[in-house]
């Protein structure tokens, strides 16, 4: 039987899976990088971007001769970008620097030309007292308050913050996050088909499904209930966990509030990565806010 140290260590090889998972999966195609770099432009500049994850940005602005800073709080998305940052440096390591610091609970290092909150990171920023339902929306907005105006002392006088999120409409954000249940995984996981798992590099195949959830549009803020199966080399030992996960999705004025606030001004707004206007009262792959610090 698998013990609690046992476990440890798969969630570890697990967390270092997920960096090549993110790399296959997520934003390709996005075109955000390229325009990131046409509005930070050429002249190289002093960049903080906040959750790097991977180093699906933090890479390519390095190459471009940005000199980079980076920090997140997931040791699988630091390895993934510590393997591709070999090479960038210059002998007193000034080019690129990363490292682990959660959001919420670490200070922000400042003085940068540009921050960077990019791909949606503002949703995944989560905050939220399980044993208190009444208080999940005031933490989940505070947290992302927080977050902004963390972001935003990081930016030296004159400086820019690059701020992008997915701008949901309340039907959009219910198509999004409520979905039907599926019942044989709730009446008995025990008899769930795995011969579709996903398995990994390291050999764990999982499944995982999540409940229907509720969105409430009036706090924007969506929940479900996840179960998850995992079955373990070499013995073909199963663990079955359920979690329950949040987003709160923003509005339009409520993001510009946050800049404004924090002493920042909108320069520019896009309703995507190809510089196209937003639209209002619709669902946006993209928004984007390029923001000066007063």
């Amino acid at each position: 039987m698998l013990s609690k140290h046992d476990l440890e260590q798969w969630d570890i090889l697990n967390e270092i899976e997920y960096g090549y998972y993110y790399d296959e999966h997520y934003g390709i195609g996005e075109g955000d990088i390229e325009f990131l770099l046409s509005i930070i432009g050429s002249e190289p500049k002093n960049i903080l971007e906040v959750c790097c994850g991977s180093g699906r940005i933090f890479i390519p602005l390095a190459k471009a001769g940005h000199r980079m800073t980076g920090f997140d709080a997931h040791y699988g998305m630091l390895s993934r970008l510590h393997q591709k940052a070999k090479g960038l440096t210059n002998a007193n390591n000034a080019n690129v620097k990363y490292y682990y610091a959660d959001a919420l609970r670490h200070e922000f290092e400042t003085g940068f030309d540009v921050v960077l909150v990019a791909f949606n990171v503002i949703q995944n920023i989560e905050h939220i007292d399980n044993h208190d339902p009444a208080n999940e929306l005031a933490d989940y907005k505070a947290a992302q308050e927080l977050f902004i105006s963390k972001a935003a002392k990081s930016v030296k006088q004159g400086g820019h913050l690059f701020f992008a999120f997915e701008l949901f409409t309340n039907q959009s954000a219910a198509d999004c996050f409520v979905g039907e249940p599926s019942p044989e995984w709730f009446m008995n996981p025990e008899e769930v088909d795995m011969s579709d798992a996903k398995i990994n590099i390291y050999g764990v195949r999982s499944k995982h499904i999540g409940d229907g959830g509720a969105y409430d549009p009036k706090t924007q803020l969506a929940r479900w209930k996840n179960r998850e199966i995992r079955i373990y080399p070499p013995h073909g030992e199963k663990i079955i966990s359920e979690y329950i996960s949040f987003k709160r999705n923003l509005t339009l004025n409520g993001a510009r509030k946050m800049l404004i606030d924090n002493g920042l001004e909108i320069e520019q707004e896009y309703g995507g990565y190809r510089g196209e206007p937003i639209k209002e009262n619709e669902h946006n792959g993209a928004v984007v806010f390029w923001a000066r610090k007063m």
